[in-house]
């Protein structure tokens, strides 16, 4: 019993760690600026490269479908939102240039995951299009081996847009 008490706290603190780590970066920003986000629709035609040592066969009823990254990426938007009292702005197009918003172009360049006996790491590989410059980001996810393709990915989208956030607003 003692055993399995254990093994529960322990599952417990590896999955916390990565909302400490989520809460670190954002004590780090100091980010009052209005983001307007626009998705660059070629990144729907990415695929999730699945890599590593651990193959989900106990799970193959859901290889092939597709997830709707546009839907992850607002959704990962809307989180930020309520949780870090973000500003960001899911938009279609860009609108007329302002100085109080800031407009950007997302474009996901390649999503690996790399799935281990004990744990699965995501990587999502993001360009963030600004009218000054692009900011090229590497959002992460860190999970158990039992971890969920679009929990996973919407997780990599929140770390990725705080790291932008991080990097635009320092400049």
């Amino acid at each position: 019993m003692k055993k399995i008490g254990l093994l529960i706290i322990v599952i417990l603190l590896i999955g916390c760690s990565s909302s400490r780590k989520m809460n670190k970066i954002k004590s780090q920003i100091d980010c009052n600026k209005t983001i307007h986000i626009v998705w660059d629709e070629s990144s729907n035609l990415i695929r999730i490269e699945s890599i590593g040592t651990y193959k989900n066969g106990y799970a193959s009823f859901t290889k092939g479908k597709k997830l709707d990254y546009k839907k992850t990426f607002k959704k990962s938007l809307e989180e930020l939102n309520k949780k870090y009292n973000t500003k960001f702005i899911f938009r279609e197009s860009h609108g007329f240039p302002s100085d109080s918003v800031i407009q950007v172009t997302i474009k996901i360049d390649q999503i690996v995951w790399n799935k281990g006996f004990r744990n699965a790491t995501m990587d999502n590989y993001l360009t963030y299009q600004t009218t000054e410059k692009n900011i090229q980001i590497t959002g992460r996810s860190k999970a158990q081996s039992y971890a969920r393709a679009g929990k996973s990915l919407l997780q990599s989208f929140e770390h990725g847009n705080l790291l932008f956030l991080q990097a635009f607003c320092e400049n």
